[in-house]
């Protein structure tokens, strides 16, 4: 005996739905109860009732298949989309440093490049000027950073 279920929605954009078929079999849940073996009659039209379910069966195996390429392609997508957005407002949202102004960038290099905790990176503004295209322009164009030239001999 065969009952139709509720409809699933596959796509709510084009209202798109899947309704499955419920097969009930009366007379195998009372016969099982009873620890019952069939005669061959019964075997027979036993298998007759399935034949359309296992074929059900097969269609909706081959369905989940291809729903599970769409899944992964879909994810594929997600992660795509997530990192061009993520990359995007990091553009559009700049970190503090980025904020600052040239004048004080130029003030903060040349403390830098004055400390003697950097004393030991010889070059401390040749390191400055290749962090950035902004940077190296500030460098560039700063020239207490150049007034002192620290000579060492290479081991």
């Amino acid at each position: 005996m065969e009952n139709a279920t509720a409809p699933l929605e596959l796509c709510p954009q084009c209202h798109v739905s899947i309704s499955f078929a419920s097969y009930t079999l009366p007379y195998i849940s009372s016969s099982v109860k009873a620890f019952y073996t069939p005669f061959e009659a019964d075997i027979s039209a036993i298998e007759n009732d399935l034949m359309k379910p296992s074929a059900e069966l097969t269609v909706i195996a081959a369905e989940i298949e291809r729903v599970k390429l769409v899944l992964q392609a879909l994810e594929e997508q997600h992660a795509y989309l997530d990192t061009h957005v993520t990359r995007t407002r990091q553009f559009i949202q700049p970190s503090p440093i980025r904020k600052l102004p040239t004048e004080v960038l130029a003030i903060i290099f040349e403390h830098v490049c004055a400390s003697d905790f950097y004393s030991e990176y010889r070059g401390t503004a040749i390191c400055l000027s290749v962090v950035c295209s902004k940077w190296r322009s500030i460098t560039m164009s700063t020239p207490a950073l150049w007034t002192t030239i620290v000579y060492a001999d290479s081991p």
